[in-house]
Order: structure tokens, then sequence, then C-alpha cells
């Protein structure tokens, strides 16, 4: 799906453990599915690097290795994230900056390059990885945990 013309929408950057929950059930995936609703109601822009399908696959693999997910519901959850994901921003002018944050910050580069993302479009990053949270918070009020976010209507 292609960006849609931004009508004062509110715009946010999703990250590949946010963008996972509508397709996997765990906690906080009622909510990351309602932001997908929003975004497919028009009410709603998000944006993503392209970055999030080989991030989502990986950790779908992952799950399939435990035991977690069989293979076939790992094909079917990339499919729908392949099919409603908003990754669709070519990122690599951003590549410099997100090494920068994550040897600056000792976070993961692939974390840092939705963080660079949402720096760069002057959006928020909404996330579901904790860890990268709680560790960027404070040097970045741009960063929302996926629980905490509220979505507001238009």
């Amino acid at each position: 799906m292609g960006i849609r013309a931004t009508k004062n929408l509110v715009t946010l950057v999703l990250d590949t453990s946010a963008i996972l929950k509508w397709v996997l059930n765990e906690e906080d995936s009622e909510k990351a599915r309602r932001i997908l609703d929003a975004y497919l109601d028009g009410a709603l822009e998000l944006i993503a690097p392209s970055l999030v399908f080989p991030e989502a696959g990986n950790v779908l693999c992952r799950m399939v290795r435990r035991g977690k997910l069989s293979r076939q519901a790992a094909r079917a959850c990339l499919r729908m994230v392949v099919e409603y994901s908003p990754a669709n921003e070519d990122s690599s002018d951003l590549y410099e900056l997100s090494l920068d944050l994550a040897l600056e910050h000792r976070q993961s580069y692939y974390d840092c390059l939705f963080l660079a993302l949402a720096r760069a479009q002057k959006c928020k990053l909404v996330t579901a990885d904790e860890k990268f949270f709680r560790g960027m918070r404070r040097a970045f009020p741009e960063i929302q945990l996926l629980r905490d976010y509220v979505l507001r209507s238009s």
C-alpha cells in the first residue's frame, strides 16, 4: 500500500514489534489492530521502512523453530504483514543516522532505523518492544509504547 495524501492526519511510524501484533494473538494485539483499522479507513497515516518485511520474516522463523507457530501459520502471517504493512519508505538516506543512534545508545541498528524514520518525518514511533522503549524514551520523546498509545479520532 502506498502512502495516502495527508489531510492533516496523524502520522505514525510502526515498528515490526507493533506490526506483528496485527497477525499474532499477543498482549496489545487488539490495540495494534485498532491502529491498523484506522489506517485502512484512511483516518491515520502509517509509515515504516521496508526493513519491516525481512524483520517480520525473521521473527516468524524463530517462532516456528521454537514450536510457537506452524510453518503454514507463519506463511499466512507474513502474507498479511506484506498485504497490510505501510512499509514503503526508502530509508537509505537514514542509514548513517541509524548507525550513529545505535552506537550512541547501544541499541539494535534495525530498531534505530525505525526511530530515525520517525525523527526525519517528525512523527511518533510506536513500538511494542519494551526494552527498546526503556532504553530510548528519555532521549527521544517521539517514541511511545504501543500499550500506552491513545488512538485519537480525527
